[in-house]
């Protein structure tokens, strides 16, 4: 007797929206909504993110892990600083893959306003303009009959949270006592059938503070594995990095010349979570990252400091005393077996002539320049990727300020 046929898992659909104020444009995009929800798995509610706070953790869980997005392009989303950075992401993932689909409904709003703007939606074909609900809700319906689920690129940074909670802490009802007592729900939004990678994807999501509450409560199953309990700190705490630059640096790998990236930030530890995260490793097991600090008089200093630096952190025998000679062989056997080196160091350190010296004479090196607020325009010009989005101004510092209170609290006592 032949198996009864089963229907294949309804895609999971992302709605980046924004309808604050406009109530007319809030009724058309329920309306949309409703008429779609019986084709799809929908995650349309936004009421979790909040000005100040960690939204970015948040915003690249959905992004990250839904099977196929659906843009409600008005002026207010157009307005709106979370659906730039959701816009900028989505991009990413359509160009890194593009079978992934990106379906623009545009309300209000033209492709040619669109035009020009670095999360190249306008770009993107077969767009929707909203003249009537029924002609926009068939048009969805048609779009999402030909999604196939890929890839998710989240998956791999709950991948490994999941494992580690599960080597550890074995009894999976403990997930939703550790919820429970961190404040949080493990909410609707279910891409993976693996409860434990479930209970990942909500700690990657619900930000930093409830997050590193909810590891507390695991802190005793790792009394004998305390670096492993370092590691899923780490990994939750790398979540805000968004996927965008993080594919970016991912991709540059065994390029020769090594790429240049310029990254608004002013702390060396905040390159090394966007390193974290574009890795896919265990916090334990990172690329390696040197840094060089200050200013300096000349470009031969600037490279005494930066052969220093690479000597220290390919731990060569001498580091202090080490020749260039003895750190380029060093970082050729590196270069053999496809291993990343990077030098982070801040951009107010140098011109395009010192640069373009300290790429030529490491040319395996990867080059992170930390821009701080600063744009430094004329970087650009330097073969330099700038990531992008950029770090939202005073996030970094706040984002600092609550992981050594956490550390203090929560990780190390």
């Amino acid at each position: 007797m032949p198996e009864p046929m089963t229907e294949p898992p309804k895609p999971q659909l992302f709605v980046s929206h924004s309808t604050s104020g406009n109530d007319a444009a809030k009724k058309t995009l329920q309306a949309l909504a409703e008429g779609i929800q019986d084709k799809c798995r929908l995650l349309l509610d936004r009421s979790s993110l909040q000005p100040g706070e960690d939204w970015r953790s948040t915003i690249n869980v959905w992004t990250g892990t839904c099977d196929v997005a659906l843009l409600f392009i008005t002026p207010e989303a157009v307005r709106s600083e979370y659906c730039q950075y959701e816009w900028s992401i989505l991009s990413y993932r359509r160009k890194l893959v593009p079978t992934f689909r990106v379906i623009p409904v545009y309300a209000g709003v033209t492709p040619e306003e669109l035009k020009g703007k670095p999360h190249q939606i306008a770009e993107i074909q077969n767009v929707i303009t909203f003249e009537s609900l029924d002609a926009a809700v068939a048009a969805v319906i048609e779009a999402l009959a030909a999604v196939n689920a890929g890839e998710r690129p989240s998956q791999l940074q709950a991948d490994l949270i999941a494992r580690l909670l599960k080597k550890f802490v074995e009894r999976s009802a403990l997930l939703k006592v550790s919820a429970s007592r961190a404040k949080f729900d493990l909410g609707q939004w279910n891409p993976f059938d693996d409860e434990w990678k479930q209970f990942a994807l909500r700690l990657m999501g619900v930000g930093l503070r409830r997050a590193m509450i909810a590891v507390r409560e695991f802190k005793d199953h790792y009394k004998d594995a305390h670096e492993d309990y370092e590691n899923l700190a780490a990994l939750v705490a790398a979540s805000w990095v968004d996927l965008c630059a993080a594919g970016v640096i991912d991709n540059a790998r065994g390029a020769l010349p090594a790429a240049a990236f310029g990254l608004n930030a002013d702390d060396v530890r905040t390159a090394s979570l966007y390193l974290q995260r574009a890795s896919g490793r265990s916090p334990s097991d990172p690329w390696l990252l040197a840094t060089v600090n200050g200013a300096f008089a000349s470009v031969d200093g600037m490279l005494v400091a930066a052969t220093a630096a690479l000597a220290e952190t390919l731990k060569v025998d001498n580091p202090l005393t080490a020749g260039l000679d003895v750190v380029k062989q060093r970082l050729a056997l590196e270069a053999k077996y496809e291993q990343p080196v990077f030098l982070a160091i801040p951009a107010a350190s140098l011109d395009l002539h010192w640069l373009s010296k300290l790429r030529e004479t490491f040319p395996s090196v990867c080059v992170f320049l930390l821009t701080g607020s600063n744009e430094l325009p004329q970087l650009a010009l330097g073969d330099v990727t700038v990531l992008a989005p950029p770090i939202a101004m005073g996030f970094e510092a706040r984002f600092w300020g609550e992981y050594e209170e956490i550390k203090q609290t929560l990780i190390e006592r």
